[in-house]
């Protein structure tokens, strides 16, 4: 897999410019032709800044690389919360992004630093990205890791993901994770099937403590711990979204063979 040290390029991740741009692509009939050069003059902005908001859009799930147009889950957000407001849009996105070793920085910010380190600066968070020198220069690890830890404290303080109370600026730059926030239990939902097949090969059950604790896991990237997991496991069965398993040597939920994760994103809509 190719490793990106930069998603953001310097610019923070601005949910009201993102919008606008799905709202563009999603009305490409109108455009058949859409480009970069389009899309800036029609939204007025740089090339750069648009390019820019094309990989945000690819990295958080809503558009395919190299293709002008939403794919499902970009469909079904705009369709439902094209601003980016409600909370388990959020809360999906963040891991969707987060949990995507590709864009290592916000990956091991959240699988590895925040999860060793109470308090974390962009000089406590440096250090664990000293083994990617030789995949990368020491002198772009040196200027673009700390740019873009720069932007993801933005986007959790600053922007949409703030309304996720998730992590909070305790001084001018130290940061820490909230142990008061609720994951809504359908996103824990989805979030189980993505993890499934991204890092599990479509397995038909998963352990509760791999999905508790192993990176990129719904558990590791929300930080909730198994106890909290398994009682949101156990509302989930309850309503018969999944099994849980407990008996004998098995401590598991097993999955519905007949969903994924995207029928999980379109509950989230129907109340």
């Amino acid at each position: 897999m190719k490793l990106k040290l930069q998603l953001s390029a310097g610019y923070y991740l601005r949910f009201d410019h993102l919008a606008k741009l799905i709202s563009y692509i999603s009305r490409k009939t109108d455009n058949p032709k859409l480009s970069n050069n389009l899309l800036a003059e029609k939204m007025g902005m740089s090339a750069k800044m648009i390019d820019n908001l094309l990989s945000y859009s690819v990295a958080l799930g809503l558009r395919e690389k190299r293709k002008f147009e939403l794919n499902e889950l970009g469909n079904i957000i705009y369709k439902s919360d094209p601003f980016f407001l409600s909370q388990k849009t959020l809360w999906f996105l963040h891991y969707f992004l987060t949990s995507n070793k590709e864009y290592v920085t916000w990956n091991r910010l959240i699988n590895i630093v925040f999860y060793k380190e109470n308090k974390v600066t962009t000089e406590k968070a440096m250090p664990y990205f000293r083994d990617l020198i030789g995949r990368f220069t020491e002198k772009s690890i040196k200027r673009n890791i700390p740019k873009e830890i720069n932007s993801f404290f933005n986007a959790y303080t600053e922007q949409n993901f703030c309304r996720l109370e998730y992590i909070k600026k305790i001084s001018n730059h130290s940061y820490n994770i909230q142990n008061d926030f609720k994951v809504p239990d359908l996103c824990i939902l989805a979030s189980c099937y993505l993890y499934r097949d991204r890092y599990a090969s479509r397995a038909t059950a998963l352990e509760i403590s791999d999905l508790s604790k192993d990176e990129n896991s719904p558990g590791r990237v929300f930080h909730i711990s198994e106890y909290k997991l398994r009682l949101t496991f156990e509302r989930l069965h309850a309503k018969r979204y999944i099994s849980v398993e407990s008996r004998a040597n098995l401590n598991q939920i097993r999955f519905l063979s007949n969903k994924c994760w995207v029928d999980i994103i379109k509950l989230f809509y129907e109340d």
